[in-house]
């Protein structure tokens, strides 16, 4: 394995450990209030000691693996402990995580070819630029993250003003920025320009969601990290050639076919948005559970939004799927309808006294859709 692999991989595994351990709860199933929500049925009768026994050897695994990068029995293993845990709760679907389990299936079908391991890596980062740059194109994003987020909360400009500077429509500069310096890291011959650009957006998401600003959903702060180095060391240090050949071969068409094909068919309904790169777009569903009757469900009460300003819950109390998971869990909740229902299985055996009904929401949130 050649140096520039294995700092791919020991930078990698750094991350991603920490982002583990921040989001432990994720990984365990005891002891939680939030649903575990396994994609198939059958899985559900996994005892919560096996929950805790992958996490615990993926942990030592990593660890292993950045002391050993050159150990290809590591290396699957690795991939495999992981695979296991993340088919035991969807919740685990998170975006670092896909990408993360990607480079080890990268390193491992690409091992004695560095070239086309590097320009099926390059392939996956573009891909997160310019796909999470088409999913902001929308007005959720504009009124979510741009005015609400950046401009009212971190920059602490009042609506009168960015009405009266109209700067509204400005925000979708920041998607085409992020289009075109993804597209770069492909067709630039010198990528110096684009990761530039792409290091100053990461650090500016670290700051804006560190505490001094935003302070929501810093899970993703390790990511972010892990994605300024891999733009230092593999596109500015030492940069190197992109051939799309190397992408479309027999050994890496996996790769291209679920980061090139599948998240282009998320726009019409076909593929998972949370694997296609679509965080912070604005654009996600959400789910409010509102609750009638509260007997049965009084260790749920720190989770209660204290406001219903959409009036999604007709005076129930109203359980805000995002804030329930980001709150004890630490990530957001995977947001499509198949897992809404499956979770909505999965809380009525859990809490059946509280008589709740579910409802489906999305921007601009005048269109609501009780799930039955």
């Amino acid at each position: 394995m050649h140096n520039r692999q294995k700092l791919l991989l020991r930078i990698t595994c750094f991350f991603w450990f920490i982002t583990k351990i921040a989001s432990y709860k994720t990984w365990i199933a005891e002891g939680r209030l939030y649903p575990v929500v396994p994609p198939f049925e059958f899985l559900e009768a996994v005892p919560n000691v096996f929950h805790t026994l992958l996490f615990g050897i993926s942990l030592l695994l990593l660890t292993l693996l950045f002391i050993f990068p050159q150990k290809r029995i590591i290396l699957i293993s690795t991939l495999l402990v992981i695979l296991c845990a993340c088919s035991l709760d969807v919740l685990r679907w998170q975006p670092w995580e896909y990408q993360f389990i990607f480079f080890l299936i990268i390193l491992i079908i690409n091992r004695d070819n560095p070239k086309a391991l590097y320009s099926a890596i390059v392939f996956v980062l573009a891909s997160v630029y310019i796909y999470s740059g088409l999913h902001k194109l929308n007005g959720g994003f504009l009124h979510s993250v741009w005015e609400s987020m950046i401009l009212h909360r971190f920059l602490g400009m009042p609506g009168a003003a960015i009405r009266h500077f109209r700067l509204h429509y400005i925000g979708l500069a920041l998607p085409v920025i992020e289009i075109a310096a993804g597209l770069g890291l492909v067709f630039l011959r010198r990528k110096f320009v684009p990761a530039v650009i792409l290091i100053s957006m990461h650090v500016f998401i670290i700051i804006l969601l560190s505490g001094v600003g935003v302070n929501y959903n810093s899970i993703v702060l390790p990511w972010n990290f892990a994605m300024v180095l891999f733009l230092y060391f593999f596109y500015m240090k030492e940069p190197y050639n992109f051939a799309f050949p190397d992408v479309i071969n027999k050994t890496n068409a996996i790769v291209f076919l679920m980061w090139g094909i599948m998240p282009a068919l998320s726009f019409i309904g076909y593929w998972d948005r949370m694997l296609s790169s679509s965080l912070y777009s604005g654009n996600a569903k959400h789910l409010d559970i509102c609750i009638k009757s509260t007997k049965d469900a009084e260790h749920l009460s720190p989770y209660f939004s204290n406001s219903d300003k959409r009036n999604n819950c007709n005076g129930a109390r109203k359980l805000s799927l995002s804030h329930w998971s980001n709150t004890e869990i630490g990530v957001l909740p995977y947001p499509e309808e198949g897992y809404f229902k499956k979770l909505k299985a999965k809380y009525e055996k859990m809490y059946p006294g509280t008589q709740a009904s579910f409802i489906m929401h999305t921007y601009p949130y005048s269109h609501k859709v009780e799930l039955e």
